[in-house]
């Protein structure tokens, strides 16, 4: 999943799902700008690519289960970690976005 977080484009907040498989290998590539989660449906490895070096201050995260956003999860209540049971609202954060 991934959500459009550019709050100058016309498809601000809007996001897309996709179900990533072994038996059809494919990638996705988010771009920057874009929030991303994932939900495994079983037990699996993730691989990620950056185009930038990780930086832990940079780090941040919205609530899996914001209502703005409406994301249909594959999964009714899909386990969340500590930190992300802990993440905000993006209207509480839209006006920290570039």
């Amino acid at each position: 999943m991934a959500v459009n977080l550019r709050r100058s484009s016309a498809h601000f907040a809007r996001w897309v799902g996709i179900e990533l498989s072994s038996e059809r290998p494919t990638q996705l590539w988010i771009p920057p700008g874009f929030a991303h989660g994932f939900c495994a449906l079983r037990d699996a490895d993730v691989l990620y690519k950056c185009t930038e070096a990780y930086v832990a201050s940079c780090d941040r995260a919205l609530r899996w289960n914001d209502p703005d956003l409406a994301i249909r999860w594959p999964i009714e209540r899909p386990p969340v970690s500590p930190k992300d049971e802990r993440a905000r609202f993006l209207r509480d954060v839209r006006d920290l976005l570039d």
